[in-house]
């Protein structure tokens, strides 16, 4: 069991932060032994109390803040102080760190949403070049591509490399060719990019979904060739 005064103690760290109303505590078997779980709800944060058959000595395991949200391996019998000390920690250096990160906004995307609609917006159909402010524009889409490319096809450093060298001679095509050729010259680059990377069905697809996500009322894309 754990002492009521323990528990309470806890409650009162919590209570005593900012986001003290998200915390609970249950109590529930934890691999065949009694745990006393300490949660932040909505988010995958457990802090867990394992008494002894000391009063005084306990075990304890906590979730930390980092790319997988790791469970802790349980600790050697502590002292109560111990577990204070690292239930505060917990707090000031996972759970705060990572509420404050999901509640700030997005300010890269809002800007990319912004620059992707400005690129919209250009007549694709014209024969005219493009002005400088529309290079920029549509420099910003291909930057955004590139990247989206890399992440969601899981390319390989070669790959990306390849994607590079290709994009930067579309990148050179739009202080070269009205935006009418470079247009064709685009979808004409898409087509052989998917022959350079090999990509099977599925991911010629994702390729193209990614391409009309960022360029969709641009035109009317073409079914993905793969081979």
């Amino acid at each position: 069991m754990l002492r009521i005064i323990y528990t309470n103690e806890l409650c009162a760290i919590a209570r005593g932060t900012k986001y003290g109303e998200k915390f609970e505590y249950i109590v529930q078997s934890w691999e065949g032994r009694e745990a006393h779980l300490f949660i932040c709800r909505g988010t995958p944060f457990k802090f867990v109390v394992f008494p002894t058959n000391k009063l005084d000595r306990f075990l304890y395991s906590k979730t930390k803040y980092a790319n997988d949200f790791h469970q802790e391996s349980i600790t050697k019998e502590r002292d109560f102080k111990a577990v204070k000390k690292s239930f505060v920690t917990w707090i000031e250096e996972d759970i705060e760190p990572y509420l404050e990160d999901v509640q700030q906004p997005d300010l890269w995307q809002t800007l990319t949403k912004a620059a992707i609609g400005n690129v919209l917006s250009i007549d694709y159909e014209d024969k005219s070049s493009f002005t400088l402010e529309e290079i920029q524009k549509v420099r910003f889409a291909l930057d955004s591509l590139e990247v989206r490319m890399a992440t969601a096809l899981a390319l390989n450093s070669s790959e990306i490399a390849a994607v590079k060298n290709v994009l930067d001679h579309v990148r050179m095509k739009l202080e070269h060719s009205n935006k009418l050729d470079w247009k064709l010259f685009f979808l004409g680059t898409i087509v052989n990019l998917i022959v350079v990377l090999t990509l099977d069905t599925e991911r010629g697809n994702q390729l193209f979904r990614i391409i009309k996500e960022i360029f969709h009322s641009m035109w009317l894309l073409p079914n993905p060739i793969v081979v």
